[in-house]
C-alpha cells in the first residue's frame, strides 16, 4: 500500500448506522453480512477500492448502475422502469401497488431467467434490488401519515389543513444528526468489569443539517450515527402525587404485508441505539400498513425490559446488566477491530475481496467470534 494511502486508512474511522448495528452484531433475520462487511471495510475509502479493484482487475459499479444493467439484460426493460419510477414517487403510497409490483418483478425475473436472458443469481439480484426500492420508497411516502395517526391515537386529531409542524406533539428530528463516539479500548477508563467499561467514555455530539463541524478531529475508535423520526413526551406517574412527563423516542417501521408482533430483535436493536443517543430508556415503536385506510400498532420499547433487559451472560460486578452493555456494545467493538485489521493487510483484504461467498464467510467467521 502507498505510504500516503496507508495514512489514511489507518486514520479513517467507522461510522455504523443505527440501522445497520442489529445487522453487525448478529442480531438480524436478514441482511448479506458479506455486502455490509465490505461497504464498512471500504467507507470513506473511495481509492483504497479503486486500487485493489485495478489491482484484481474489477470494474467497479454501483447497486444503481448494476439494477439498471440487470434491468435491461432482463428483456422486459420498460416495465421494470415504471417499477423504478412509481418507487421514486413521493406521494402517499399504498401497500397493494407496491406488493402487485413486487410481484410483477418476480415474475418478469423468474421469465428471464428461464429464458435464460439472466442467471439464477442475477434474477435474484433483480429481485431484491427492485423489492428494497419498494420497501424503502414506502418507509419514506407514508412516515408522516404513521405519525398522524400516531398522534391521533394519543388524543391530538390531525388536520391536513393545519400546519404539520406546529400542530405534531411529536417533535420532528429529520433536522438533527444522532452520534455516539466510543473510545480506543486502549484508552477506555478500566471500571473493573467488562458491562461498565465504556459506559463513561461514550461521548454523546448532535449535529443539525448545514453543521459542517467534522468529528474526525475528536479522539474515537468508531462511532454510531443516526436520525431519529420523532420524540415525545409522555407522563410518568411516580407517586401517588409525584408525576412528570418524560421524553421517548418514536420511530416508524412502515409495513408491506402485515404488524410483526412480537416486534423484531432488530427493530428493538435499532430503537436501543436511539435511547443511547438521545439518552432516554423507553421509546414507541409504530408500525403502519396504509391500505385504503391507515392502520397503525403502537409497542413501547423499555431499555429496563425483555428483550432490551436480557444480558449474554452475568457480569463479575453482579450489577445489572444488558443486552447492550453485554453483547451489543463489545461485538461492535470486536467488529470493528476486524475490519481496521483487515484494512491495513493488503494481501488478506484483497483474497476476501475475490473470494468465493463461501470462501468469504468462512473468513469472516474466522475475524469475528460470533455468527453474522
Amino acid at each position: 500500500m502507498h505510504a500516503e494511502l496507508e495514512a489514511t486508512v489507518a486514520a479513517t474511522k467507522l461510522r455504523f448506522s443505527a440501522s445497520r448495528v442489529a445487522s453487525i452484531v448478529g442480531l438480524h433475520e436478514y441482511g448479506d453480512a458479506i455486502e455490509i462487511f465490505l461497504e464498512y471495510v471500504y467507507q470513506d475509502l473511495d481509492d483504497l477500492l479503486a486500487v485493489d479493484a485495478r489491482l484484481l482487475g474489477l470494474t467497479l459499479v454501483s447497486k444503481d448502475e448494476e439494477l439498471y444493467n440487470l434491468m435491461q439484460k432482463s428483456g422486459s426493460a420498460s416495465s421494470l422502469e415504471g417499477v423504478v419510477r412509481w418507487a421514486n414517487k413521493t406521494s402517499v403510497a399504498n401497500i397493494s401497488t407496491a406488493n402487485d409490483l413486487a410481484s410483477k418483478v418476480m415474475t418478469i425475473a423468474a421469465s428471464a431467467c428461464e429464458a435464460k436472458k439472466l442467471s439464477a443469481a442475477e434474477a435474484q439480484r433483480l429481485q431484491e434490488g427492485l423489492r428494497e426500492k419498494l420497501r424503502t420508497n414506502v418507509g419514506k411516502r407514508n412516515e408522516s401519515l404513521a405519525i398522524a395517526a400516531y398522534e391521533a391515537q394519543l388524543g391530538y386529531v390531525y388536520s391536513p389543513h393545519a400546519d404539520f409542524e406546529a400542530l405534531l406533539r411529536v417533535q420532528a428530528s429529520n433536522d438533527a444528526y444522532y452520534y455516539i463516539l466510543y473510545p480506543d479500548p486502549a484508552t477506555a477508563t478500566d471500571a473493573g468489569c467488562v458491562c461498565m467499561r465504556f459506559a463513561n467514555c461514550a461521548e454523546r455530539v448532535t449535529k443539525t443539517k448545514g453543521d459542517g463541524r467534522s468529528l474526525a478531529s475528536t479522539a474515537h475508535y468508531f462511532s454510531l450515527c443516526g436520525m431519529v423520526d420523532g420524540t415525545t413526551e409522555v407522563l410518568r406517574i411516580d407517586g401517588e402525587d409525584d408525576w412528570r412527563t418524560e421524553l421517548i423516542v418514536v420511530e416508524v417501521k412502515n409495513r408491506l404485508h402485515r404488524f410483526r408482533d412480537p416486534v423484531p430483535l432488530h427493530d428493538c436493536v435499532q430503537m436501543a441505539v436511539y435511547m443511547q443517543m438521545l439518552g432516554v430508556s423507553q421509546g414507541d415503536l409504530v408500525q403502519c400498513l396504509h391500505d385504503d385506510r391507515t392502520a397503525i400498532c403502537v409497542t413501547r420499547v423499555v431499555s429496563s425490559e425483555p428483550p432490551l433487559s436480557s444480558p449474554a451472560c452475568a457480569c463479575a460486578c453482579r450489577r445489572k446488566s444488558d443486552l447492550w452493555s453485554t453483547v451489543v456494545v463489545p461485538r461492535l467493538y470486536e467488529y470493528a477491530a476486524a475490519i481496521y485489521t483487515l484494512r491495513l493487510q493488503d494481501l488478506r483484504r484483497l483474497a476476501f475481496l475475490q473470494a468465493p461467498p463461501e470462501t468469504q464467510r468462512a473468513m469472516l467467521r474466522e475475524m469475528v467470534s460470533y455468527d453474522l
